[in-house]
């Protein structure tokens, strides 16, 4: 059918056909992890009885006191990620930097200056030609892939490429990012700089200024929010300050060197402008960006085309590409921390069933005393009370077998926690050793402790992110859960 069509209608066609055919990868831990969380279809069975939690809805019809919604969506997400790491588990080793900026500011180009091959290039031109998320990683030969939401992965012929682009949207008549979510980009860059960095090329952030996608500031926006760090560019051929649009955006977004995602700022085209002048607009950026309070750990003078810095403050460009060029955050730790998160609502919510049934038990145990200390317990009331308190404490003594109960959540648990681990090992991810630390004290626990033995304090309802393993913990916890290290400043 395709071979009828004109040249660009053709092409057109290749691409959507190509992103529509696009099958999920496939891996059988992610179907084990799915096959734990149980079929929601069979929702309507779930106020059935339930001898053993083979699955995740199992346990919720069990435990029907927990709000089961908030543990569900947090293993989603964790089943969401490793799909997506699936889909291309190079892309999600690296530390994601985003390369954002106004149209015209030279993304595209930056990104170019620092490919060694010659034959791959993001399109560039004055017009907007970034109309998706692109990520590009250092790679021993060229190829590009397309991605869908479904996390289908497909070939793209660079050609083809090159022609998604805004004239390519404006004249489908559906949104492409439907069936398009990213794209991948693999060439070879300098291992030093970049063997674990993927650049993230961004759509300009300013589309509706000019008359095109007014969706493109909030897909410009997602693409930098997820980025690990950030390098804004500022094209000098328009600019020589720092616009009220940039500053806009870079508030909105939590960048900074006070945390774990530092902020660069680049004055791109620099080759326009004298030394003398590039002096000038520099100290221009520092007191702007200081005046408004923006965090920065370095500022460029460079030039896209020639490939070149001129000026830096505070940290070279180079500098600031090996400071970041390191492992990115470790999934294994993150999606086990997300599952002891998810059971911990059941395990709490037993251990304090069993703290009331024990509170029961003591109040009972007392008023039998009281009955025999003020001699009731030889009339009529007295042996209907005796008889009440004894089947009230055989009631709070055996309430819904605590002690199985809790066996049943762990068990599930540890069954999630294998599947994640042979799923890393399945894509090459490391496997964290296990150890888990008290959050308020520092001390090593057991896996299967949730109260530190030497504080007494619960290791559960954790907020607070460390910035080296990335594990989340209570807001208030002083050292991490996940790797020990010290989260408050020195």
């Amino acid at each position: 059918m395709s071979e009828n069509l004109p040249c660009t209608e053709r092409s057109n066609y290749d691409l959507i056909c190509s992103a529509l055919k696009a099958e999920p990868v496939s891996n059988e831990f992610v179907d084990s992890y799915i096959s734990l969380m149980g079929k929601l279809s069979d929702v309507a069975d779930c106020f059935k009885k339930r001898e053993s939690a083979d699955t995740y809805l199992d346990l919720c019809c069990m435990e029907p006191l927990v709000n089961n919604l908030i543990p569900y969506e947090i293993l989603n997400r964790v089943l969401s990620e490793m799909r997506q790491v699936i889909s291309h588990p190079k892309l999600f080793s690296r530390k994601r930097c985003a390369v954002g900026g106004g149209f015209s500011s030279g993304k595209s180009s930056f990104i170019n200056s620092f490919m060694l091959s010659k034959t791959t290039r993001l399109a560039t031109a004055i017009k907007p030609t970034t109309a998706l998320p692109c990520f590009v990683m250092s790679g021993d030969e060229p190829l590009i892939s397309g991605v869908s939401p479904h996390f289908g992965v497909f070939s793209l012929p660079r050609e083809l490429y090159r022609g998604i682009d805004h004239n390519l949207l404006a004249t489908l008549p559906f949104n492409i990012k439907k069936i398009i979510s990213y794209v991948t980009v693999e060439t070879q860059l300098d291992d030093e700089l970049f063997s674990h960095i993927s650049l993230i090329d961004t759509p300009g952030y300013d589309a509706a200024a000019i008359g095109t996608s007014i969706n493109d500031i909030e897909t410009a926006k997602r693409s930098v929010a997820d980025a690990d760090c950030l390098i804004w560019l500022i094209g000098l051929d328009a600019n020589g300050t720092v616009k009220d649009s940039d500053l806009s955006i870079l508030e909105d977004l939590e960048f900074g060197e006070n945390n774990s995602h530092p902020l660069y700022i680049v004055a791109n085209k620099a080759e326009l402008k004298t030394r003398s002048q590039l002096e000038e607009i520099l100290d221009d950026f520092e007191d702007v960006l200081s005046d408004y309070g923006l965090n920065y750990v370095g500022i460029s003078a460079y030039s896209s085309n020639l490939g070149k810095e001129f000026l830096f403050r505070k940290l070279s460009l180079n500098d600031f590409f090996v400071q970041q060029n390191r492992q990115s955050a470790d999934y294994n730790s993150q999606w086990k921390d997300c599952i002891n998160k998810a059971f911990g609502f059941y395990i709490t919510a037993i251990q304090k069933q069993s703290e009331i049934s024990k509170s029961n038990v003591k109040i009972i145990e007392e008023l039998k005393l009281d009955a025999l200390r003020y001699d009731i317990s030889d009339n009529a009331f007295g042996m209907s009370l005796e008889y009440a308190t004894e089947k009230m404490l055989q009631y709070f003594s055996t309430i819904d077998n605590i002690e199985s109960r809790m066996n049943a959540v762990t068990a599930l648990r540890d069954r999630f926690m294998e599947c994640v681990d042979n799923f890393c090992k399945s894509v090459d991810i490391s496997v964290c050793s296990g150890k888990r630390f008290c959050f308020c004290c520092g001390n090593e626990l057991s896996s299967e402790n949730n109260v530190c033995p030497v504080c007494g304090m619960h290791q559960i309802k954790e907020i607070k992110i460390c910035r080296y393993c990335g594990t989340e913990n209570r807001s208030n916890a002083e050292f991490c859960h996940g790797c020990g290290s010290l989260l408050r400043k020195l």
